[in-house]
């Protein structure tokens, strides 16, 4: 569903512009539309939306332009021959006619929200900000220079870098200087400068250091300490849901460190096989992202005879 997407590039947000003929009671209308999206809420065990209905209450005039349009737009052959341009002109003037009232009707901010009508601004613009600070409220930094969707040359560095962490032995920020400029620039950028996951010695560090970033690390953590195991797919599901609301791209990322950190503490099982993410290869991947269907079949486990490297992180934890 849209609130539980994460894709790069689409929207996880929605505003639903939503007509209200003029014998119904606005009062009731208001607390129906606000149960409603409680539920919706409830139902995907979730406690806020990031959706907005705007409700346009009409005093008589949009329902009743509506109608003279949709006559209009009816017509036979031979009425459009009688009135065809007569019927053009007024069901132009009668378009023009219908936004005025729409927009006279939206400046009566009648919008809906699962939060309460006094937790957030009242203009439409401000109150959408507001609804995602509320929910994301820890987003996941992701300052990846020109990703803008799946199919840049950005996706594409953000998918190597991502393969490197996953397949190659001691990955460390020497491997990143050897890098060409772009590339070194944009992984500089978002894994030492804005995540800190590299230590002082160049190496990936086991929990990063931008709060975010750690937050998630330590859920993981705990999932697999405390579970003894973590599937791949419900480590990104974690990520991109709230409060972090990262995207498949910044998740796999991130998840890309926390492998490379912790080689010598997990094993990884595909499909009830132990295998290494190097013998998986690109089935992993969906063009520049992670591949869902691979990696819900794809576990960690924790590791035995590793129980004091464990107890350290724990430590680490604070």
């Amino acid at each position: 569903m849209l609130f539980r997407s994460n894709a790069v590039d689409t929207p996880r947000g929605l505003i639903i512009y939503c007509y209200v003929p003029s014998n119904e009671n606005h009062e009731e209308v208001l607390i129906d539309t606000h149960k409603i999206l409680r539920s919706v809420a409830k139902n995907n065990k979730l406690i806020h939306l990031p959706i907005i209905i705007a409700l346009i209450f009409d005093s008589g005039e949009i329902g009743k332009i509506i109608s003279e349009i949709d006559i209009i737009e009816k017509l036979s052959e031979q009425e459009q021959e009688m009135y065809g341009k007569v019927a053009t002109i007024y069901a132009s003037r009668q378009h023009e006619a219908l936004k005025e009232y729409i927009k006279t009707a939206l400046l009566k901010r009648s919008y809906v929200t699962t939060f309460s009508e006094d937790a957030l601004p009242q203009r439409l613009s401000q109150m959408g900000t507001a609804v995602f600070e509320k929910i994301f409220s820890r987003v996941l930094p992701f300052p990846f220079d020109a990703y803008k969707s799946g199919r840049t040359n950005a996706a594409k560095d953000c998918a190597e870098f991502t393969r490197k962490l996953l397949f190659q032995d001691n990955f460390t920020f020497d491997d990143v200087q050897s890098m060409p400029i772009q590339q070194r620039n944009r992984i500089t950028t978002v894994l030492r400068t804005c995540w800190k996951a590299f230590n002082i010695d160049g190496t990936i560090a086991a929990q990063p250091g931008q709060s975010s970033a750690r937050n998630i690390v330590v859920e993981w953590d705990k999932l697999l300490y405390g579970n003894q195991e973590l599937n791949c797919n419900k480590a990104l599901e974690l990520a991109c849901a709230a409060p972090y609301g990262a995207n498949i791209a910044s998740a796999g990322l991130l998840f890309a460190t926390y492998i490379q950190s912790r080689q010598n503490l997990i094993t990884v099982v595909e499909n009830n096989a132990r295998v290494e993410f190097g013998t998986i290869g690109d089935r992993i991947f969906d063009g520049a992202v992670l591949d869902i269907k691979t990696i819900q079949g794809i576990t960690l486990f924790k590791s035995e005879n590793n129980d004091s490297e464990w107890e350290q992180l724990l430590n680490d934890w604070g």
